[in-house]
């Protein structure tokens, strides 16, 4: 877990409520729920952190168990078995609405649940990895369009 302070008023936990930029963001302590805008010293929080995160987007399932979140994996799983040709049809559609939800919401949130959840050696090392599940979902994501596509014209 990254420490980011105790509350001046209460020796608190203090938790981050929403990054400004790498150095500074608004933390909110636990227990008395005061609000504080902080500035650090040194670069805290990565630069892409409310960036779209495109690995996340395109691969959740992969991208959660690299990110701490194995239970993706399962929920992709449970979300195959129900879109198979087998189910009715509102079960199939259901199955596609919940996986395009997951995929819009670990692409909005990904970066900051990868950055807070996971342990990382240093902003510069997230940035790359990232930077990794960026291209990958970007490439993914292209090629599934294109198979889409051929897929319509046969």
């Amino acid at each position: 877990m990254k420490d980011y302070g105790k509350c001046p008023n209460c020796e608190g936990e203090l938790k981050v409520q929403k990054v400004n930029d790498d150095y500074s963001a608004i933390l909110k302590c636990k227990y008395c729920n005061k609000i504080f805008r902080v500035t650090f010293d040194e670069r805290r929080f990565p630069s892409n952190i409310n960036s779209f995160n495109w690995g996340a987007f395109g691969l959740w399932p992969i991208w959660g168990i690299w990110n701490k979140r194995p239970h993706l994996i399962i929920c992709y799983l449970v979300l195959r078995l129900f879109s198979s040709s087998a189910m009715p049809t509102p079960m199939i559609l259901l199955s596609g609405v919940v996986a395009v939800s997951f995929s819009f919401y670990y692409g909005f949130r990904g970066n900051k649940i990868s950055w807070f959840e996971k342990e990382w050696p240093s902003v510069e090392v997230f940035e790359k990895k990232q930077l990794f599940w960026e291209i990958a979902g970007v490439v993914c994501f292209i090629i599934s369009i294109f198979v889409f596509l051929f897929s319509l014209k046969s």
